[in-house]
């Protein structure tokens, strides 16, 4: 393997052009090598290891005439993600490979396109909004009546599980008026599981995309894909058995795909979008809410600030701090569909220009101290600079919204009564399907005796 030798960075090196392979970056052909790596590994910590070796730009020729451009420059992480020239990688290689459906190449002409099932989810999701807030005081209430049991007889929570729940429990009320189902714990793990092999494909050329028929034999995929059907099954069992038909995004499922039962070849249709709600709908809250909290425990005395601060200022900036140092997406992708001049360089169409979100939170140029917490850096604009947390442009998270609207709500409610302490300072962030803790977090809680209200 041949590897570029420079390590001045992308931007001081003028008149390059990536056809050439002139940006800083692996040379050559990498073939499966890389991508073995990149799945049994940790993507961000090859990421990692290519912008400390090449600066802002790594250009990787992967094989099969396979270019990937990593960015970590704020400036050409937003171009990318503004830019309509750039598309979202197609709908194949994004988190809807966990539909079989969807895995076959010549079955995905007849899918609904991506952003449609977004617009649609989003829907159903805006029609809640009267009922949104009552499920979050009903799953809250119930959650903290646990955390009370447990700090009477002096134990410590998960608040990863008991978060994981309390998100779950609120989107499935909203979106299928069903309750979350028993195994929530497995349900997330099959999520972050075939996550983690949609991200490892999107960056495979095309010749080497596995059909959902081959698919299904590979080791530890198969058995995921089987929870996944049975969980969309149950879903859509109780629906279909009930006499009274809520109208829900579950209800707009079923009567697109005209399903009249719950056999597997019928809730097929349908059971990767039903895992992308859960996706869409719980995980960017959830690890907003876990994350900020974890932050709030480490640092004590914003812990403390958040809690006098009776305006919910303090509080927000806790929580976009913490979506800057752990943001929910750990690898955003887009495709040039078109020749791009980026600074000083020519990206030819068909290549797959990859985004860091860490990475880019992290740039010495546009952070002071950017691995301190310091949520004083939101205090006059919450649209900094090169924060991507939820992406930019039309392909924007489209679990923003919700996390903006109930993350501090749940945070106020939360900081209000407990005192939070980490039982262990030792946790890491990992890639597993989306950035999160390798061990769930545990808190010692210290109940607050004059609680206050929430802030409006």
């Amino acid at each position: 393997m041949n590897v570029a030798t420079t390590d001045i960075a992308a931007t001081d090196i003028a008149n390059a052009d990536i056809a050439n392979t002139n940006i800083p970056g692996p040379a050559g052909k990498l073939g499966l090598g890389l991508y073995v790596r990149i799945l049994t590994s940790d993507f961000l910590q090859v990421s990692k290891g290519l912008f400390k070796r090449y600066g802002d730009m790594a250009f990787m020729t992967m094989g099969f005439n396979n270019h990937i451009l990593v960015l970590r420059h704020p400036h050409h992480v937003e171009q990318v993600l503004k830019d309509k020239r750039f598309t979202r990688v197609d709908p194949k290689n994004s988190l809807e490979l966990i539909s079989p459906r969807a895995l076959n190449i010549t079955d995905f002409t007849t899918q609904p396109h991506w952003d449609s099932k977004y617009a649609l989810f989003n829907d159903y999701l805006k029609q809640q909004t009267n009922r949104e807030m009552s499920a979050v005081d009903t799953h809250l209430a119930s959650m903290t009546v646990r955390w009370d049991q447990a700090i009477a007889s002096k134990a410590n929570v998960d608040a990863s599980r008991d978060i994981l729940h309390l998100t779950t429990s609120i989107l499935c009320e909203l979106a299928f008026d069903q309750p979350p189902p028993a195994d929530v714990q497995q349900i997330d793990d099959t999520k972050y599981y075939l996550t983690r092999v949609a991200v490892f494909l999107q960056l495979l050329p095309p010749l080497l995309r596995v059909p959902s028929r081959i698919m299904r034999f590979f080791p530890g995929v198969g058995k995921q894909i089987k929870r996944r059907e049975q969980f969309a099954k149950t879903i859509v069992s109780h629906h279909i058995k009930r006499d009274s038909k809520p109208q829900n995004y579950l209800a707009a499922l079923v009567a697109r795909e005209k399903i009249t039962s719950a056999k597997s070849e019928e809730t097929k249709k349908i059971d990767g979008e039903i895992m992308t709600a859960l996706f869409v709908g719980s995980d960017p809250l959830d690890k907003a809410i876990v994350n900020t909290l974890f932050f709030l425990a480490k640092y004590p005395e914003w812990q403390q600030i958040a809690r006098e601060d009776k305006s919910n200022k303090q509080l927000v900036n806790c929580l976009f701090e913490a979506l800057r140092l752990l943001p929910p997406y750990p690898v955003m992708a887009r495709v040039a569909n078109q020749p791009v001049t980026l600074g000083n360089y020519t990206i030819p169409a068909g290549t797959t220009c990859v985004t860091v979100p860490e990475q880019t939170h992290l740039h010495p140029h546009f952070w002071q101290e950017p691995s301190t917490f310091n949520p004083d850096r939101f205090s006059n604009n919450k649209n900094q600079p090169g924060f991507i947390a939820f992406s930019l442009g039309n392909h924007k998270c489209p679990g923003k919204s919700r996390v903006i609207r109930i993350a501090p709500y749940v945070l106020r409610r939360l900081v209000d009564n407990y005192q939070f302490a980490l039982v262990s300072r030792d946790y890491s962030p990992v890639f597993k399907g989306s950035l999160s803790f390798k061990d769930n977090v545990h808190f010692k809680l210290t109940k607050i005796k004059q609680s206050t209200k929430c802030a409006a």
